[in-house]
């Protein structure tokens, strides 16, 4: 019975403090970094975001992308999580976009995202439908650290949006024999 509860006491803990991909950097900014590993060249990865519709102001250079993420409704749903999953504010009433470079090496390529912006969806008492807020500000402590109001879910969900956003995804082909 001792292992079996400190197995459950295990399992609670490690899903309160899941991993995610964000960190802050020495000038108190906040990025998203993930490494991909993947076939993929620059090329057959510049032409699916093209065709996507989910990024504007695209450029390549010789091994780098940049762009800015649309600005997206942030599907919290398509991932597993509900408003009663202690979802919040931040995830559940605005949309989200930000700054992109994507380096490409053999194999691999790694997605930073860096000025984050939640924009608000609906007029509120402490926000106006359209206001902009920098991740920073709700997301880093006095202390330099990520605060409370992100701690539990929001880097969470954020982390597995934009994970799903930057994964290559091979188009299915029509079929057409139907």
């Amino acid at each position: 019975m001792k292992r079996f509860i400190t197995l459950l006491c295990c399992l609670v803990c490690i899903q309160a403090y899941a991993q995610h991909s964000f960190s802050i950097t020495p000038e108190r900014t906040v990025i998203w970094q993930k490494v991909y590993e993947s076939p993929i060249n620059i090329s057959e990865y510049h032409q699916w975001m093209f065709n996507s519709g989910q990024y504007h102001d695209i450029a390549m250079t010789d091994n780098i992308i940049t762009c800015w993420l649309n600005e997206s409704p942030i599907d919290y749903q398509k991932h597993g999580y509900d408003m009663m999953n202690d979802i919040s504010m931040l995830v559940r009433d605005n949309n989200i976009k930000g700054f992109v470079t994507i380096q490409f090496k053999e194999g691999r390529y790694r997605v930073t995202i860096e000025q984050i912006q939640f924009i608000h969806r609906f007029d509120s008492q402490l926000y106006r439908k359209g206001e902009i807020t920098y991740i920073e500000g709700p997301a880093i402590n006095r202390k330099g650290v990520f605060g409370k109001m992100v701690e539990g879910n929001t880097l969470v969900v954020l982390d597995a949006v934009f994970s799903d956003v930057f994964e290559y995804k091979q188009s299915a082909h029509l079929n057409n024999e139907w």
